[in-house]
């Protein structure tokens, strides 16, 4: 099992010690979101200026992912397979 919000911190350490000038996390789920909510670190992401970004790969979309993207300042996507995503250009 991969927590959302263990991604998140781990990701947030690397990107706050880039010096690119644009930043952004792309996060690509099934929406399964086990373990502690990671509202909380989308908006610590943005306040670091690091945008996150999240396609979700299902039938149908869940709000927790697509708060992820709003909170996280950045864009959702609903893709329904793998072969979509590839297709997508996202």
């Amino acid at each position: 099992m991969c927590l959302v919000s263990d991604g998140l911190k781990y990701a947030s350490i690397i990107l706050r010690e880039s010096d690119r000038p644009q930043k952004r996390f792309d996060l690509i789920s099934y929406g399964d979101t086990q373990g502690p909510d990671p509202i909380p670190y989308a908006r610590i992401f943005k306040d670091l200026g690091i945008f996150i970004n999240v396609i979700e790969v299902a039938e149908n979309p869940t709000t927790r992912m697509q708060d992820l993207a709003l909170h996280g300042g950045g864009k959702y996507w609903l893709v329904r397979n793998s072969y979509d995503l590839a297709l997508s250009h996202v």
